[in-house]
């Protein structure tokens, strides 16, 4: 995975008012890009997961990760994308775990570790 110099920077002031429109069953939401933790996809379907709500659509994960690859997002594993502003810590005890600020832990893969450790100690 490339990281873009966008991608780098830590100045997580770019998703403020930035919005994402999420078709739900034909009904279209607009969610605050700052307040989603991650998004996680099972087949087909993706969860995109804020502190108050989870809202599901039918939409592939690697479209989300196009989207958003510029408002610092990162996956961390075949599945889920995480929006680096809500990483609280990170653990490497018996897997690479990163623990969101709403408690939530989430495994990173071995082949996207050091991608990973490289954008966050920067």
């Amino acid at each position: 995975m490339n990281l873009t110099p966008s991608a780098m920077n830590k100045d997580y002031s770019i998703q403020i008012n930035k919005k994402i429109i999420i078709n739900e069953k034909g009904k279209f939401t607009q969610l605050c890009i700052s307040k989603i933790l991650y998004i996680y996809c099972d087949g087909y379907i993706s969860s995109i997961k804020t502190k108050d709500e989870e809202t599901r659509t039918a939409r592939l994960l690697k479209e989300f990760e196009i989207e958003l690859k510029d408002l610092c997002f990162f996956r961390v594993n075949r599945n889920t994308l995480v929006n680096m502003t809500h990483i609280h810590s990170y653990i490497n005890y018996n897997k690479p775990t990163i623990v969101l600020t709403d408690g939530e832990a989430i495994n990173i893969s071995k082949r996207r570790l050091s991608n990973f450790l490289r954008l966050f100690k920067k």
